[in-house]
């Protein structure tokens, strides 16, 4: 059998693909150093994007596990108050569980969403970094995974991301001595 029109068909579809992808890359890139302030708004938006795109309307992309990550991720955010994606420290238990609730996803999806999200706060941080120093900014997806492991910077971005200072873990109990 001769599959040549069908691969036909396949490689110009990847070649789009790829095509569109470096183009949301360069649109996310210039929306997060353009950002002083990077939000579950502006999240949200990257996510609008993705999800509106043609890419998404492929067979095989839209049933792929990122892609039901990001329609999950996207009702998680539609359940969020204007207060609370705008500022995140505001979504305490009590705020995920309602999130949970009316987003009809697990309390355990809406952190998994917030760590995503802080997944790219991260990334926002060090851009953000890298511009204010006049430093080069990556072309590609891979260059700015390249970057990242090169730049011991992005530790001590994740830890301020991540373990913010001043907050008790757990239920804000010490342990007995």
């Amino acid at each position: 059998r001769d599959f040549s029109i069908t691969d036909s068909i396949m490689g110009f579809a990847n070649s789009r693909v790829e095509k569109n992808k470096e183009k949301q890359f360069d649109k996310m890139l210039n929306e997060m150093v353009s950002a002083e302030k990077w939000n579950l708004k502006h999240w949200k938006q990257t996510i609008e994007t993705q999800l509106n795109s043609w890419v998404s309307y492929i067979p095989g992309v839209s049933n792929s596990n990122e892609m039901k990550d990001i329609k999950k991720f996207k009702s998680i955010l539609d359940a969020m108050t204007p207060l609370e994606l705008d500022n995140i420290e505001l979504i305490n238990g009590i705020a995920r569980e309602r999130i949970s609730k009316q987003s009809n996803q697990p309390v355990d999806e809406v952190g998994k969403m917030i760590y995503f999200y802080k997944q790219t706060l991260m990334i926002h941080t060090w851009l953000r970094l890298k511009k204010v120093n006049n430093e080069k900014l990556p072309d590609s997806e891979i260059e700015m995974m390249e970057m990242q492991e090169n730049d011991p910077r992005i530790q001590d971005i994740a830890k301020k991301i991540f373990y913010k200072k001043g907050k008790k873990s757990g239920r804000g109990r010490s342990l007995p001595v």
